[in-house]
């Protein structure tokens, strides 16, 4: 392996790239309760405006996907 690894710039770009990955994760884990939190309160909220024998989830909450960030414009 290259000699940059063990600089002391690379250890900070590391870490700097550690506390990123962490915080996305974080940030993803929030939207994801909230998308399910959402999903459940509709669920309650549907058959008082339509009848309904089921409802279903999908899409990436159901199938355990993880949900990407919000792309930034």
């Amino acid at each position: 392996m290259g000699g940059y690894s063990k600089t002391p710039q690379f250890k900070e770009y590391l870490a700097g790239h550690k506390r990123r990955v962490k915080a996305e994760e974080k940030f993803l884990a929030a939207r994801k309760r909230e998308a399910l939190e959402k999903a459940k309160q509709l669920a309650k909220e549907l058959p008082l405006l339509f009848p309904l024998r089921r409802i279903y989830l999908f899409g990436s909450l159901a199938n355990g996907h993880s949900l990407s960030p919000v792309p930034s414009r």
